[in-house]
C-alpha cells in the first residue's frame, strides 16, 4: 500500500526537478514560487476555501446545537443527512446544485411561476457565489456532526453555574461553552478547509473560466490539456505542501478533543422541545431540505422529463433511461452508457476485494509494532487522505507516460482508487481490531493456538461487521471517483462519473441526470446498508 502511494508521489517530486533530457533543475519550482499568476491562483484557492469552511461552520452551528440539545421527531434523518457527503460523489453535487439552483432550474422556475416574472431572479451559476454556495451545501454536516458529537460529550454544569451567579445564556455561552468548543470547530474547520482546497469537479464545473481556477484545476489543465507534465507537479507539490499543514492542524485538533473528551464529567441531557425549540427545529429541517434533498429531489424528476419545445415545455418520459441502456435512438454520449456502467462496478469491486486483505495487513503489522513505530506506521498508511485525489491521479498518469501499454490505464486508475479509499478501510478496521488485539489474542495464543488460528476463529468473527462496513464504503468510493480517473481515463475507458462529466459539460442535462440517478441510487443504497450495519455494533 506505501508503494502505491509513495511511487507516484515520488515521480511528482522527480518530475518537477528534471529537465525534459533528465538533468537536475529547480526552475519549475522557483517559477510556480515566483510567478504572481502561480500566486493567484494559490491565493484564490485559498479564499475560496477559507469563505467556504466559515460559512460551513456558520450553517452547521445551529444544526449542532440542536442535535446536541435537543430530543425531537426527525433527529435521525438530520444525523443521517449529516454523514452524506461522506458517501455522495462531488460530481453529484454539482448536478444537483445545477438542475435545482441553475438558471433555468427548479428553484428559479418555481419562482418565476410565483412572483410572475419574466427574467431569472437568482444569477447564481459560474460564478465565485456557486463555488462558496456549493462547498458550503456539501460541507456543512461535516461541521455539524463533528461539534454536535463533542458539544453532546461536555459537562453542562459550569453554564449553569456560571447562570447561578448573575450570567445570562449570551454571556455564560461566550464566556465558558465558546471556547471549550473550540477544539471541535478547529478540527472541523481544518477537515473542511482541506476538502475544499483540494475541491475540483465544484470549481471545474461551476466556476465557469480561468479566472476561478485553483491548484487542483491548475494541475489538471498543465497535465491533461497544456502535457506539460513538470509544471503540474511543480503545482503538484505547492498544493501539498500547504494541505500537509492543514492535515497537521487538524490532527492537532483531533488530539485537543481527546484529551478536552478525557476531562470532561456529567454529558448533556437532551431537552423536552417547547413551542420556540419547535419552531427552530423546522425552520433548520426546511433548510436542510432546501440544501440537500431538494437538489437530490430535483435530480430524480429531471431524469424523468424530455422536452418538447424550445420554450421550455417538458413531458413524462423514460426516453434517457431507455438510452442509457442501448434502447433508444442513442447520442454518441450515451453509446458507451453500458460500458460505463459495467466499467464503474468492475473497477469498484476488484479495489474494494483488494482492500479487505491489505486492510487486514497493514492493520495487523500496526499492532504488532512498538509505539512510535506504530503511530508512525499508521499515519504513513492514513497519508492519502490528506492528498488530493488529482495529485495521486497525476503520479499514476506519470507512469502510464513512461509505459505505453495500450491496457495499462485500468491497472493504474485501480492502483489510484486503492490509495484513495484504503485508508477509509483501514479507519474501519484498526480501532476493532486493536481492541480484540488487546483482550482475546493473547489467551488464545497461551492456550496453544497458533496466530493465524487465532486470526481465524477470534479475530475475523468479531472484526466481520466493520469489514463489510468498511468495504461498502470503499465501492461507494471508487464508484464514485472522478478526479484521479480524469487524468488517467481515455477514449476507451469510461467509468460512470466520467461520463457524468461529459454530459454536464455538453449541457445534456437530461441524459445526465438519468445517470446521475442511478448513480445516486447506487450511494444511498450502500449509505443505507452502512447505516444499518453501524447499528448492529459488535
Amino acid at each position: 500500500m506505501s508503494v502505491l502511494f509513495i511511487l507516484p508521489v515520488s515521480l511528482i517530486l522527480i518530475e518537477a526537478i528534471r529537465t525534459p533530457e533528465g538533468d537536475l533543475t529547480f526552475h519549475y519550482i522557483a517559477e510556480v514560487l515566483t510567478d504572481p499568476y502561480s500566486w493567484r491562483i494559490a491565493w484564490f484557492t485559498f479564499l475560496q476555501a477559507l469563505l467556504s469552511t466559515l460559512f460551513a461552520l456558520l450553517l452547521g452551528f445551529p444544526g449542532a446545537y440542536l442535535l446536541s440539545h435537543y430530543e425531537f421527531k426527525g433527529k435521525r434523518f438530520v444525523q443521517s443527512i449529516a454523514q452524506l457527503p461522506f458517501v455522495l460523489p462531488s460530481i453529484l453535487v454539482v448536478l444537483g446544485f445545477v438542475i435545482f439552483f441553475g438558471n433555468s432550474g427548479v428553484l428559479n422556475s418555481l419562482l418565476k411561476h410565483l412572483l410572475d416574472l419574466k427574467e431569472t431572479p437568482l444569477k447564481i451559476l459560474y460564478s465565485f457565489k456557486a463555488i462558496i454556495l456549493a462547498h458550503t451545501f456539501y460541507n456543512f454536516p461535516i461541521s455539524l456532526s463533528i461539534i454536535a458529537a463533542f458539544w453532546q460529550q461536555l459537562d453542562s454544569r459550569e453554564e449553569s453555574a456560571a447562570m447561578t451567579l448573575g450570567a445570562n445564556h449570551r454571556t455564560a455561552f461566550r464566556t465558558i461553552t465558546l471556547p471549550r468548543l473550540i477544539p471541535a470547530i478547529s478540527a472541523a474547520a481544518s477537515m473542511i478547509f482541506l476538502f475544499c482546497f483540494t475541491s475540483f469537479s465544484i470549481i471545474l464545473v461551476l466556476g465557469g473560466g480561468p479566472k476561478f481556477t485553483t491548484l487542483e484545476v491548475q494541475i489538471y489543465q498543465l497535465a491533461r490539456v497544456q502535457f506539460d507534465v513538470s509544471q503540474a507537479a511543480a503545482f503538484a507539490l505547492y498544493s501539498l505542501a500547504i494541505s500537509s499543514g492543514v492535515l497537521i492542524l487538524y490532527i492537532k485538533s483531533q488530539h485537543w478533543m481527546q484529551k478536552t473528551m478525557g476531562s470532561v464529567g456529567r454529558a448533556l441531557s437532551p431537552k423536552r422541545t417547547g413551542r420556540f425549540s419547535k419552531f427552530l427545529i423546522m425552520t433548520y429541517m426546511l433548510l436542510i431540505m432546501l440544501l440537500i434533498v431538494a437538489p437530490l429531489l430535483s435530480i430524480l424528476f429531471r431524469s424523468f422529463q424530455e422536452p418538447i419545445s424550445r420554450s421550455g415545455e417538458n413531458r413524462v418520459s423514460l426516453r434517457w433511461y431507455l438510452e442509457l441502456f442501448g434502447f433508444g435512438s442513442a447520442s454518441q454520449f450515451f453509446k458507451g452508457a453500458s460500458q460505463a456502467i459495467l466499467t464503474s462496478i468492475s473497477i469498484a469491486t476488484v479495489v474494494t476485494l483488494l482492500s479487505v486483505p491489505i486492510s487486514l495487513s497493514l492493520s495487523t503489522l500496526i499492532l504488532q509494532l512498538k509505539k512510535r513505530l506504530s503511530i508512525a506506521a499508521e499515519t504513513l498508511f492514513m497519508l492519502p487522505m490528506a492528498v488530493s485525489s488529482v495529485i495521486i491521479g497525476l503520479g499514476y498518469a506519470i507512469i502510464v507516460s513512461r509505459f505505453p501499454v495500450t491496457k495499462i490505464a485500468y491497472p493504474m486508475i485501480i492502483g489510484a482508487h486503492l490509495v484513495i479509499a484504503t485508508p477509509f478501510m483501514i479507519r474501519s478496521v484498526l480501532p476493532v481490531f486493536r481492541k480484540i488485539h488487546k483482550i482475546y489474542t493473547p489467551a488464545a495464543l497461551v492456550l496453544g493456538a497458533t496466530p493465524f488460528q487465532a486470526f481465524l476463529h477470534i479475530q475475523l468473527p468479531l472484526l466481520k461487521m466493520s469489514i463489510i462496513s468498511g468495504a461498502i464504503f470503499v465501492f461507494a468510493i471508487s464508484i464514485g471517483e472522478m478526479n484521479a480517473t480524469l487524468l488517467l481515463s481515455d477514449a476507451k475507458v469510461t467509468t460512470i462519473p466520467i461520463l457524468l462529466y461529459r454530459l454536464i459539460g455538453s449541457y445534456n442535462f437530461f441524459g445526465a441526470c438519468a445517470l446521475g440517478t442511478l448513480l445516486m441510487s447506487i450511494c444511498l443504497i450502500l449509505f443505507a446498508a452502512t447505516n444499518s450495519i453501524q447499528e448492529r455494533k459488535i
